[in-house]
């Protein structure tokens, strides 16, 4: 497999994936490491239990099934900004108990690190080919993953298109409809401007009760009561 770029189950990583499918249980996917292979390239074998020489390793970011194939899954990893200084030639990933479960062999791609002039964030992809893909779940520690631009596209995406959008109601926000109506007595939707300005000014005109009280004594230094408005200051 000279200068191809491909992923290995390894021996383990099959074995375990095998006896979850028996058991109908799942294997947890956890982290996943890059290293340098020590100097150079090499073929990785499905005998390996470790990366030849790993140079970091992370909280994996997402695990998806492939969209055009539904026995590959995409193991995704984002290197920050803060680490690096070295190159990435060998990518593995690890289960929940630290076992080394796929590797793979990588395109070199060189890791700046902010000290040396260029920092940027890097995601490494490792596609997996399994026979059942449900025998696979990812744990993750949310606190640490890091969203991709791409990651965030494709989730605005989604919510843009989705209907699960919740109506607003009095206890909580959500999406609601405009109304023009000035006599509803609805309270799933929302009055427009114009509604409301054309329910201030139908007050404006009305004659109000308080205007037609009668026997209500006027306002003195020493009493309540009604009183007139005057601007004069003379």
């Amino acid at each position: 497999m000279d200068n191809e770029f491909y992923t290995l189950l390894t021996d383990r990583g099959m074995a375990k994936i095998a006896s979850a499918l028996a058991d109908k249980k799942q294997i947890h996917l956890q982290k996943m490491a890059v290293g340098d292979g020590g100097g150079q390239y090499y073929e990785p074998t499905a005998s390996q239990t470790k990366l030849r020489h790993e140079v970091w390793r992370g909280e994996m970011n997402t695990l998806t099934v492939a969209p055009n194939n539904p026995n590959w899954l995409i193991a995704e990893l984002v290197l920050p900004e803060d680490v690096g200084g070295w190159y990435v030639r060998e990518v593995g990933v690890f289960d929940d108990e630290g076992e080394l479960i796929a590797i793979g062999k990588f395109p070199e791609s060189y890791k700046p690190l902010l000290p040396g002039g260029c920092g940027k964030q890097v995601c490494i992809r490792l596609i997996m080919e399994v026979s059942n893909t449900t025998a696979v779940t990812l744990t993750v520690d949310p606190s640490i993953v890091l969203a991709t631009r791409d990651y965030v596209d494709v989730r605005l995406d989604e919510h843009e298109h989705s209907t699960n959008h919740p109506d607003a109601t009095l206890t909580q926000k959500g999406f609601t409809q405009l109304s023009n109506a000035t006599d509803s007595d609805d309270e799933t939707k929302a009055a427009t401007p114009k509604a409301v300005k054309a329910a201030m000014a139908e007050a404006r005109n009305q004659t109000h009760t308080w205007n037609q009280i009668t026997g209500v004594p006027d306002g003195t230094l020493t009493q309540k009561g009604i009183v007139q408005l005057s601007s004069a200051t003379d």
